[in-house]
């Protein structure tokens, strides 16, 4: 798909949705660029990122993309598409009944916006009428984006088979800094967790129980270490059978689980440190067989380690701990 700018040459307000609109090889995603925030706002489909809307104020310019599909690609209006309804400053947005999730990632005042959808007309690959590509931002925003089969998408739209599934997300920044994740709308999941797994540091962050997952990235970094997980919350899961010992620690919000499988001792000692090494909880005399040790940490938010004791083996686990 190719980028094409084009405006809206009315005095008025025009809705990108009107009937008025003759469009040939052209995609349905309008892209914005709010020089305001310095960053993009994208629409398609009844969604919207960082405000998006098929809204398109008095002679504001935006983009569209052409479909590739062979032939020309032309677009027209006519007076119709003028509204009276709608004043936007630059957009609004939109409602939908699909189960969507909105993400948004924030340092300071700069932020970037992420939509998953999913839908029974979506595919995933690229569909011209749900879909929205990347555009990068620019100024000190960072840009947060998923991937689907090698394409970066703003709004991406997947068929309902993968609300069971793990989806590569990335951020990448233009200053070294702490970058808070957090999931400001997630609609039609009331069945489905939705967890953010940083692969790095080996934790899993439950994104619908929580204000935000933190991140400390450095400039440039393009590291492929955070996913979005969906899976569904009626599949009970159980620990895999592990010929040797092994230790799995997870957490939401301050709780902390242990959970132990394949371990000969029968006693084990649980230890919580903070990242420059000061202990912050400790449990001895744990007993192995109940096969999970929960604790509460009365902690600031913040990452932790929790070193595990069993014999002579120590196992170490990285966690995430939000109140």
């Amino acid at each position: 798909s190719d980028f094409q700018m084009i405006g809206n040459p009315f005095p008025s307000t025009i809705d990108w949705t009107s009937p008025g609109w003759s469009k040939t090889n052209i995609n349905d995603a309008i892209y914005y660029w709010d020089a305001a925030n310095t960053r993009y706002a994208t629409y398609v489909n009844g969604l919207g990122s960082n405000g998006g809307t098929p809204y398109i104020p008095a002679l504001q310019g935006f983009f569209v993309t052409t479909t590739g599909t062979g032939g020309s690609a032309s677009i027209s209006m006519n007076n119709s598409v003028r509204t009276t309804s709608q004043t936007p400053s630059l957009w609004r947005t939109s409602a939908t009944t699909q189960p969507v999730l909105k993400l948004t990632a924030q340092n300071g005042s700069n932020s970037d916006e992420t939509v998953v959808r999913f839908s029974e007309d979506a595919s995933d690959l690229f569909d011209g009428s749900l879909d929205a590509l990347k555009l990068k931002n620019a100024g000190n925003n960072p840009n947060l984006f998923t991937l689907t089969k090698g394409k970066s998408y703003a709004i991406n739209s997947l068929p309902l088979n993968y609300i069971d599934s793990t989806i590569p997300l990335k951020l990448e920044v233009p200053v070294t800094g702490t970058y808070v994740i957090s999931a400001n709308q997630f609609t039609g999941f009331d069945t489905t967790d939705i967890i953010l797994e940083d692969r790095l540091l080996n934790i899993s962050y439950d994104l619908k129980s929580s204000d935000g997952y933190s991140v400390t990235l450095a400039k440039g970094d393009t590291a492929s270490r955070l996913f979005i997980k969906f899976r569904r919350a009626d599949v009970v899961t159980s620990l895999p059978d592990h010929t040797e010992g092994k230790v799995t620690v997870t957490s939401t919000g301050k709780t902390v689980n242990v959970y132990f499988a394949n371990i000969a001792e029968k006693e084990a000692s649980v230890i919580f440190l903070n990242l420059i090494g000061q202990e912050v909880g400790r449990a001895e005399n744990v007993p192995v067989a109940q096969g999970i040790y929960s604790k509460d940490l009365n902690v600031s938010p913040g990452i932790y380690l929790v070193k595990v004791k069993a014999g002579n083996t120590v196992y170490t686990e990285k966690i995430y701990i939000n109140h």
